[in-house]
This record gives C-alpha cells, sequence and structure tokens, in this order.
C-alpha cells in the first residue's frame, strides 16, 4: 500500500489526474479481491467444519445403532428361552393333564422381559440442521426409522407390564403361599398345585404369551433388521467420505 501512496502523490497535479484515477481503481480492484479471496476462505472453512459435524453426528448415531442392536439381542434371547416355555405349559402338555414340574412355569406370568430401546439415535439426529451430504440423507432416513419403530415397539411396553402386575395382584390377593414365593422363591405343594393344575394359570399364560412373547419379539426383530442395514448403509457412507 505504501507504492500506492507514493503514485498518487506523483499523479495527482495536473495531466497525470487520468493515470492517477487508473492506480486508484486497481487499489479498489485489490481491495475487493482480498475481501472475495477472504470470504472464499471463510466460507470452505465454514463448510469444512459443518460437514465435520455431520460425520460426528453419523458416529454417534452408529455407536447408539449398534448398542440398540445388542440391547435387541439380548431382550429376543430372553424371550426366546420364555417361548420354549410357553410350548410346554400350552401346546405339549394336554389341558386335561397337570404340567410337569416346571421351575420357570412361575417365572413366565410374572416376569416379563422388555426392551429399553428409546429415541436416543432420532434426537441425536434432529438436535440442529445438518449440511446436505449423502451422509446426512441417510441420517433423516434413520431418524425416520426410529420415529416409526420405537413408538410401535412402545406400544407394547404397557400392556406387558399392566399383565404382569395384574398376575402379581392377583396371586397375592388369592394364595396364602405369595408370602413365601415372592420373598424367598420357594414353591411349596400348593404353590406347584396351581401352577401345574390351574386353569387360570393356562389362561393367564395364554393372555400373556399372545403379545409378550409372540407379536413383540417379532416387531422387535424386523427393527433390528432395519438398524442392521443402517448401520452398514452408514459405516460405508462414512468410510468413503474420510477417503475423500
Amino acid at each position: 500500500m505504501k507504492i500506492f501512496s507514493k503514485l498518487r502523490k506523483q499523479l495527482i497535479p495536473g495531466k497525470n489526474l487520468r493515470k492517477y484515477l487508473i492506480y486508484a481503481l486497481g487499489e479498489i480492484i485489490l481491495v475487493v479481491i482480498g475481501i472475495l479471496i477472504a470470504l472464499g476462505f471463510n466460507s470452505r472453512n465454514q463448510k469444512k467444519q459443518a460437514l465435520l459435524k455431520v460425520e460426528k453426528t453419523a458416529e454417534l448415531v452408529l455407536n447408539q445403532m449398534i448398542a440398540d442392536t445388542i440391547e435387541m439381542t439380548e431382550v429376543m434371547l430372553a424371550l426366546r428361552e420364555s417361548d420354549s416355555i410357553a410350548k410346554v405349559i400350552l401346546l405339549e402338555t394336554p389341558y386335561d393333564q397337570p404340567l410337569p414340574l416346571c421351575s420357570e412355569c412361575p417365572g413366565f406370568i410374572t416376569d416379563a422381559t422388555i426392551s429399553t430401546i428409546s429415541s436416543k439415535a432420532q434426537d441425536i439426529i434432529s438436535r440442529e440442521p445438518l449440511e446436505t451430504s449423502e451422509i446426512t440423507q441417510i441420517l433423516y432416513q434413520i431418524e425416520a426409522d426410529y420415529k416409526e419403530n420405537v413408538s410401535n415397539i412402545q406400544l407394547y411396553h404397557q400392556p406387558i407390564l399392566d399383565v404382569v402386575f395384574q398376575n402379581y395382584k392377583y396371586l397375592q390377593s388369592n394364595y396364602a403361599w405369595f408370602a413365601r414365593y415372592i420373598t424367598e422363591l420357594k414353591c411349596g405343594d400348593e404353590c406347584w398345585k396351581y401352577f401345574s393344575e390351574s386353569s387360570d394359570f393356562r389362561n393367564r399364560a395364554a393372555l400373556i404369551n399372545s403379545f409378550a412373547y409372540q407379536t413383540y419379539p417379532e416387531e422387535l426383530q424386523e427393527f433390528k433388521e432395519i438398524i442392521r442395514l443402517r448401520i452398514q448403509e452408514l459405516n460405508n457412507a462414512l468410510t468413503q467420505h474420510k477417503a475423500k
């Protein structure tokens, strides 16, 4: 800029006015070019930061989806064990015959397993707007998947808990052996008679089996498969993005 200052002093007088204006215009152009370069650099930096934010969000969502699939797998394993008990109670033993001694039978109507899956992955995505990219599109698809499926799964939770509570309440109100059973986990002759011979027990087992051990696991399995595919899709997109 010192060069331009000296030239201005030399060119202002008389006939050099035209040359001075040309140099002044050149100075303005240089300033504008500098501003444009700075704006371009700032814009690129902002875009880079926005894409890094998308990448970070994707990694958080990926970790949450992995945790969700592990949790659903554990719940489904527990439900599968209960399904084998259901076969003994409802299918393999004729209704006019007592059930064989079944240590798991009492817990079948009083101890149902439910998933703790929530909308955490969905909440991570929806915290604030994300820069448009291939990863962002996948994240928004994941958000929609969670919004639909988590609500469907959670519809089962309260009815299952209600039935379990009702079963506890019924046993507590009608059988003297309930206190020993619930505190010491011991089932005497009268207790086993209820669980092996009572049609009431089988009716309650059929009720909780119909949605807690049949339809509910199907919902979990369906969503688990959706998440598995999304994990693969998002992981591939992240790998390609980091390779650029």
